[in-house]
């Protein structure tokens, strides 16, 4: 028979591994340790009480959970714990045991480590937009974001293996920045370009190396949307409509804000923008150059709802207006600013031509036409104004502006106030030496009066 102890006893230690150091031990999160502990109740001489049958309890003071069967009643003084775990709130967290039973002094474990073991891949950020067109290489606005987690979704700051992306469907894509080293679990994909070939509902593939450590199964993102290409905007008014047609080999961008519909392509480093309200109107623009070099703005405004425009593959765009008076005023305006306006009748065509970037054409709800044309010299603003009316006749102007003042005065005209060019005439605006000239092409007869 063994003899009692007289003394209080007191917890040894704590047992979590095979080592009973100050070095940290290692466990993995969430999963029962791998060396359970056991705890002894000894006197002060290290002797096990063998009559000690309290209950003892384990807690810990990390940020994480534990977890298992925490209190045990001892047996001849031992508790040996069977399913003890930790789930941990990151990897390489560090926490303490401590043991505690009755009548006795608790005592702490040596420091564990909780690793954080990857057993899955996961996209944490999708790549955006989802929506995207056939045929056209996509700069994502929105890189994914790979990570290595466990079953708790933790990241495993140990993971450093090549991520790579893929896809599901069934046609071709092409990808361009698709593979990344993993960073401390993390996998962060920047510049990936993507270019599909068919229409489909699709989702990206991302899979870490084949072979290396652990392969884990593949993962998919959201779904990605593969449209038919846009090559239109069609806005209907009344029994009619107002469209834009894009050639097919343009790469487009489309937006609709307040129920203003919008296009923006970039053709040869020029800028095309085009907006089609929702009664009809359109307005659009060319961001060129001009003879010094400096970015101007070509734009044109229609008012009349019932137009139609195309835009070719070198960016440039013609607008036809059909007026119920049975003419039809056709406007093109080329990538590189320069501007053209027609007005055809039954009995002969009225051609305007401006070859200064940056001229504005505007056409009013009746169909009539205005094109102006402007250089800047001297502290001046010098416009030359071309207008055609919906019959083909045509009055020109000069205007002069004072940039410091803004103050605006109409120079003389070529012709008597009302008299207009008859149909058939050309007007050509030119830039000769910083100033600017309206050259017009014209039968004369006794019914033109010239001031």
């Amino acid at each position: 028979m063994h003899t009692k102890m007289s003394k209080v006893p007191i917890i040894l230690g704590i047992l979590v591994s095979l080592h009973s150091t100050s070095i940290a031990q290692t466990t993995v999160s969430g999963l029962s340790y791998t060396t359970q502990p056991t705890i002894v109740a000894v006197d002060e001489y290290g002797n096990i009480d063998l009559d000690y049958n309290q209950s003892i309890t384990l807690s810990s003071d990390g940020l994480g959970v534990l977890g298992g069967t925490l209190t045990q009643t001892a047996l001849e003084g031992v508790v040996n714990y069977t399913d003890i775990n930790y789930r941990a709130t990151a990897d390489n967290e560090l926490y303490y045991l401590t043991a505690k039973g009755s009548n006795l002094t608790e005592v702490n474990s040596t420091l564990i480590l909780s690793d954080v073991v990857a057993t899955k891949l996961i996209f944490t950020n999708q790549a955006t937009p989802s929506t995207l067109t056939v045929g056209v290489v996509h700069d994502f606005e929105n890189d994914p974001v790979v990570k290595a987690v466990d079953n708790e979704g933790l990241v495993d700051i140990n993971f450093t293996e090549m991520i790579s992306l893929s896809e599901n469907g069934t046609g071709t894509a092409t990808f361009t920045n698709n593979n990344v080293l993993a960073i401390e679990g993390v996998a962060t994909f920047t510049g990936l370009t993507f270019n599909y070939d068919t229409t489909a509902t699709i989702q990206l593939v991302a899979n870490d190396q084949d072979d290396i450590n652990l392969d884990f199964a593949m993962v998919l993102s959201d779904d990605l949307i593969i449209e038919p290409k846009t090559t239109s905007i069609v806005v209907p008014v009344d029994q009619t409509e107002t469209t834009v047609e894009f050639d097919e080999s343009v790469n487009v961008s489309f937006d609709e804000v307040n129920g203003v519909k919008q296009a923006v392509l970039t053709v040869n480093d020029r800028v095309l923008n085009i907006a089609v309200s929702s009664s009809g109107t359109m307005s659009g623009s060319v961001v060129s150059e001009d003879n010094a070099g400096n970015s101007v703005n070509s734009s044109i405004e229609v008012n009349n709802p019932k137009s139609n425009t195309t835009v070719d593959a070198e960016g440039n765009m013609q607008i036809v207006v059909s007026n119920e008076n049975t003419s039809t005023v056709k406007v093109t305006v080329k990538s590189d600013g320069s501007l053209k306006h027609e007005v055809e009748t039954e009995r002969g065509v009225t051609v305007s031509l401006s070859s200064i970037a940056g001229a504005d054409v505007k056409i009013d709800t009746e169909g009539n036409i205005a094109t102006t044309s402007e250089v800047e010299k001297n502290g001046f603003i010098y416009k030359a104004v071309v207008t055609t009316n919906i019959n083909g006749e045509t009055s020109t102007k000069f205007i002069k502006v004072d940039i410091a003042t803004n103050e605006q005065s109409d120079l003389s005209n070529t012709l008597k106030e009302g008299a207009n060019f008859a149909l058939g005439n050309e007007a050509n605006v030119l830039e000769i030496d910083d100033l600017i000239y309206i050259e017009v092409v014209a039968t004369l007869d006794n019914a033109l009066e010239i001031e």
